[in-house]
């Protein structure tokens, strides 16, 4: 008999440590603070991952022309003016005046080509998403000391083409690209790209309700596919 009860005792004492461990974890697990923070860290990885698939680099030149270094028939001739910067890409460029007119260009290895038109200050960008350049024949370049690059900057944006690409890879092969994001299974994201109310690159998923949804908003410079710059927020949710 007292054989008997021990054994109770000790199955009621297993019990009760096994019923504990379960509600410890079960806390630890679903505790509103872990909640939170994998939540937190989800978003990240998005936001992270979309930049990482979107943004490219632009390279920027100033160029100011030494007029008084530049012989009477190289300033006065039609023919287009080169200058030489040393890029190790094969980039497109693109030469804006003064006033941010585009000049007709044309790369040549490290030689840029354009159409000074009677201006002095240009400013030169590369990228990889420029479209190929106007075939544009040149002269030999003028010599370093007809010319100097006042100021050189390398900045991110956020590629419109690029950004499109992945909403097809997200209609096409979400599940894979959450992997290649290295999203949670259990998790889910959407993004949008936001010039205007009208001017929209969104995807999007159906949200069951019940779920904390998680929204990060930073503004951006975008290279547009007509190759002009503008701003736009870019909005990522998780839930």
């Amino acid at each position: 008999m007292g054989n008997k009860k021990g054994a109770s005792h000790l199955e009621f004492v297993l019990s009760m440590i096994i019923f504990m461990t379960f509600v410890t974890v079960a806390l630890f697990f679903f505790a509103p603070t872990r909640t939170n923070v994998l939540s937190s860290n989800t978003l990240n990885f998005a936001f992270d991952g979309i930049l990482g698939r979107t943004q490219i680099s632009v390279d920027s030149y100033s160029i100011k022309l030494n007029l008084d270094a530049i012989p009477e028939e190289i300033k006065n001739s039609p023919n287009p003016i080169g200058v030489t910067i040393s890029d190790d890409t094969d980039r497109k460029t693109k030469v804006f005046n003064s006033t941010g007119s585009i000049k007709s260009s044309n790369r040549e290895d490290k030689t840029i080509y354009f159409n000074r038109g009677g201006d002095t200050f240009f400013t030169i960008l590369f990228s990889e998403n420029f479209s190929d350049e106007e075939n544009i024949i040149g002269t030999a370049p003028l010599e370093s000391k007809m010319y100097q690059i006042t100021s050189s900057s390398d900045r991110k944006v956020i590629s419109e083409k690029a950004t499109k690409a992945l909403k097809a890879n997200y209609e096409s092969s979400y599940n894979s690209l959450k992997d290649d994001l290295k999203l949670p299974i259990s998790s889910d994201f959407s993004f949008a790209l936001i010039f205007s109310p009208t001017d929209i690159i969104n995807v999007t998923k159906f949200v069951p309700g019940g779920l904390d949804v998680f929204a990060d908003s930073r503004r951006f410079e975008v290279l547009r596919e007509d190759e002009n710059f503008a701003y736009a927020d870019l909005v990522v949710r998780t839930w």
